[in-house]
């Protein structure tokens, strides 16, 4: 059975990521420091400042994994982007979905546990 979803047409992470997932992969878990968690906190600090420990678990997650060391950058970035668009009237009103169509998100979403 073969997949057709995008992210199976990804290329293979560089060598370094799989020896670095190998030998840090159960510590980084261990501490709280996987790479879901990177990106949800680095979310979150474009919401609201972060606490101390999620601070910390954020820079020494970013520090040990190279994949996510730009991934706050990366953040940064998108959220400007959208500030930009949004002050020179680009996004204009956005109409809140139909409920079906929100249900629909919030199933899915808990399908792939989010």
């Amino acid at each position: 059975m073969s997949c057709t979803c995008p992210t199976h047409d990804l290329p293979p992470p560089p060598p370094g990521y799989r020896r670095n997932q190998k030998l840090m992969a159960a510590p980084m878990r261990w501490m709280g420091l996987s790479c879901r968690r990177h990106a949800t906190l680095s979310a979150l600090r474009l919401a609201r400042p972060l606490t101390a420990l999620e601070t910390v678990q954020l820079h020494l997650h970013g520090w040990m994994c190279g994949m996510c060391r730009r991934v706050p950058d990366q953040f940064d970035r998108i959220a400007r982007l959208f500030q930009a668009a949004d002050e020179a009237g680009l996004l204009g009103e956005v109409a809140p979905p139909d409920p079906a169509v929100r249900e629909a998100w919030r199933a899915r979403l808990r399908e792939i546990g989010g």
